[in-house]
């Protein structure tokens, strides 16, 4: 947490694949430039799947301005390893329903999951990220896409894993109980006909899933710890990107836990994407994944249910929450139930927020900013993440928030 006068750490991303065009270096430049003198930026994470030869320029003009560069990498999607098929969750079903934009696959995302209990007994993977990590000047290491799929996966991703290396690690036992709960759970929402009995369906039902997901959980943490353990072995700082607390337990990320093996905590706050990540997007993948099996309830019925059972204020109507998102009193409240964790003292939060203009997932709006930089600095969180490409913001995006900063600090 913030103490005193302490600056503000003010944190971006930059996003691609590969050589970056020279068109992109120069908008990605200029960015930094801007970024640097009206907000004194300190650290740019860099996507892992960008070229050696892109990223040595990137890392560059990074410390050519006093900017921190420090390593994105996505641990358990879209990590830059070739022939990761036979490494992917196995779900309930094997359906690859994802409910994922056109747009944001278009970007070359996947969001395909591997499973943890492979990942973590897989020596390309971690080879992998040993070889960039050691290849360029990084100050840090940012671990994203640490958790298992979320409501965006879809059916198949969302209830997983099933594969015989989790049957190993958890017990076979463990994923037969799992599997014949999560039958009687899908029974029971069948006979809900109002929120409140939606609500203890889910509830009764996750607690008897209790193993099954200790067991994802400590599946997360190993994955963690053996990349955090690596990192700080060569002197590197450890980010994490973390669900919203809310969501938190959907994808076996235990903030409790995780915080012992990382600097710094990126909670995705975001209130209004309509992507993974995004609260609206994971709940309204939720409740499409639900649907089916709660024939009794109209879509009001059913938001309001989710959105009690996962501590999300759905605003009113709750039916707005597409197109709109969600109300940003959101964004406090998740903080809220971060600050009210026993998470280590050690561990800084930065909240992420999205800043980006991309449509249809996010478009950039002032109202929007002025919100969450007012809560974090009511926070006194210490930082913040500019969410999640800063090549996507507009100039006047981040002169906004330089401005508004200097005249709230």
């Amino acid at each position: 947490m913030k103490k005193g006068t302490e600056k503000l750490r003010i944190y971006s991303q930059v996003f691609g694949k590969g050589d970056l065009t020279a068109e992109h270096h120069e908008l990605l430049e200029s960015k930094l430039e801007l970024a640097r003198t009206k907000l004194q930026l300190d650290s740019l994470m860099i996507w892992g799947a960008i070229s050696t030869k892109s990223m040595d320029r990137i890392t560059s003009a990074c410390s050519s301005w006093g900017i921190e560069p420090h390593l994105w990498y996505p641990v358990l999607a879209d990590a830059p390893v070739c022939n990761t098929e036979e490494l992917e969750v196995q779900g309930l079903s094997a359906a690859q329903d994802f409910m994922v934009s056109e747009e944001q696959l278009e970007t070359g995302e996947s969001f395909a999951f591997l499973c943890p209990s492979k990942a973590l007994v897989s020596e390309s993977l971690i080879s992998r990220f040993l070889e960039i990590l050691s290849g360029h000047d990084f100050r840090g290491v940012f671990l994203d896409r640490i958790r298992f799929p979320g409501p965006t996966n879809g059916f198949g991703g969302l209830f997983s894993c099933f594969c015989g290396q989790c049957s190993r690690f958890a017990g076979e036992d463990v994923l037969k109980d799992a599997r014949e709960r999560y039958e009687a759970l899908f029974s029971k929402l069948g006979n809900a006909s109002t929120p409140d009995e939606l609500l203890v369906a889910l509830e009764e039902g996750m607690e008897g899933l209790l193993s099954f997901y200790e067991s994802r959980e400590r599946l997360v943490e190993s994955i963690v710890s053996q990349y955090s353990i690596h990192a700080r072995s060569v002197g590197m700082s450890v980010g994490l990107d973390l669900f919203a607390p809310s969501l938190a337990s959907l994808v076996s990320q235990d903030y409790v836990s995780l915080s012992g093996y990382t600097d710094w905590i990126k909670p995705m706050l975001y209130c209004k994407t309509f992507g993974p990540a995004g609260l609206p997007a994971e709940l309204l993948s939720l409740a499409n994944i639900a649907k089916p099996m709660t024939p009794r309830l109209d879509r009001r019925a059913l938001l309001e249910g989710l959105c009690c059972f996962l501590g999300i204020d759905g605003g009113e109507p709750i039916t707005s929450i597409d197109p709109e998102g969600l109300p940003l009193r959101n964004f406090s409240r998740q903080i809220d139930m971060i600050l009210a964790k026993d998470l280590s003292p050690e561990t800084d939060i930065y909240p992420g927020f999205e800043a980006v203009d991309f449509p249809p997932v996010y478009s950039i709006n002032h109202e929007h900013l002025a919100s969450y930089l007012r809560d974090c600095m009511t926070f006194e969180t210490g930082g913040l993440v500019l969410s999640w490409d800063i090549c996507k913001m507009k100039d006047e995006t981040i002169e906004f928030v330089g401005d508004y900063i200097e005249r709230n600090s």
